[in-house]
């Protein structure tokens, strides 16, 4: 079996796929547009950004105490 490629879809054809499929059920404009920008708010609370992990920062070698050696 062949390897299927990695397919990317942009927002504006998710969008403008929405918009077709409404408008053909012969919804009017506005309806159209109200249900589409609800569907992205929609799908814009399902997944919220999450930030990565970050690393504990170290701090500064000057801001250490300094331990002097003992001849």
């Amino acid at each position: 079996m062949g390897r299927k490629s990695a397919r990317i879809t942009s927002l504006f054809a998710v969008i403008e796929g929405m918009q077709r499929r409404l408008e053909a059920e012969g919804l009017e404009r506005d309806v159209v547009d109200a249900a589409v920008t609800r569907g992205l708010e929609a799908l814009l609370e399902i997944a919220p950004p999450t930030r990565p992990a970050q690393p504990a920062r170290r701090k500064p070698l000057w801001t250490r105490p300094r331990v002097l050696a003992k001849a």
